[in-house]
């Protein structure tokens, strides 16, 4: 019982809302690359979502790092950071891989579904190692 009353409170905290706040704009980022480098560009969505990554990536560091960690950039951090967020974009890239070549189906689809998945699997990561 414990264990669900703290990650109910993990969910509910300043901390994991301020979390989402940067993981929203983060995912505009993303998204907009990912699409622009698509749509217009017509690059495969697997590189344009790695471009998309790598700009949402700097960008959503130095938010949290501030806003929602309290901390002080350091390299140390950045590259525990870092490290997070590709498993998290590898993650996001699996998805997106199945809907495109298994389920044969749009990416965005794919991308939605990460949207729900990666950035909770991020935030319990980012907490536990990158910030901790």
């Amino acid at each position: 019982m414990n264990n669900v009353r703290k990650l109910v409170w993990d969910f509910t905290n300043t901390m994991f809302i301020r979390y989402a706040f940067i993981g929203v704009i983060g995912t505009i980022i993303h998204t907009a690359v990912l699409m622009i480098m698509t749509e217009i560009l017509f690059l495969n969505p697997l590189l344009s979502s790695v471009i998309g990554f790598l700009c949402s990536l700097i960008v959503s560091f130095f938010l949290n790092v501030k806003w929602t960690f309290n901390k002080t950039a350091r390299v140390s951090i950045f590259k525990k950071y870092f490290i997070v967020s590709v498993f998290g974009q590898i993650l996001n890239m699996l998805i997106i891989y199945f809907f495109i070549n298994v389920l044969v189906t749009s990416y965005l689809i794919g991308h939605c579904i990460s949207i729900l998945v990666v950035p909770v699997v991020n935030y319990f990561l980012n907490k536990k190692y990158a910030f901790k």
